[in-house]
């Protein structure tokens, strides 16, 4: 039986590599994996390996990053100057 792979998860993977212009080697780390494995993934040939621990360090960390996003945008809504400045098209 083939190991099913979240789709999506692989897509956000590949939109963040891409949109942070870094390489396996440098993302590997800052994900929490080894870049073979996350070689591995991004193909979908990880197949000797535990893919549900694979998403669950990626979902870990986008969740981190969306845990960032809003709490800078919460505190940047505090401020007048960021408030006028997202309110004003």
């Amino acid at each position: 039986m083939s190991k099913q792979y979240n789709t999506k998860l692989q897509e956000r993977l590949e939109k963040f590599l891409k949109d942070e212009n870094l390489s396996q080697a440098k993302a590997a780390p800052i994900l929490g994996i080894s870049q073979a494995a996350l070689s591995q993934y991004r193909r979908s040939m990880y197949d000797k390996g535990d893919i549900e621990a694979v998403e669950n360090k990626l979902k870990e960390f986008f969740q981190i990053q969306e845990e960032k996003t809003l709490s800078n945008s919460s505190r940047c809504w505090k401020r007048r100057e960021c408030r006028k400045r997202l309110t004003t098209f």
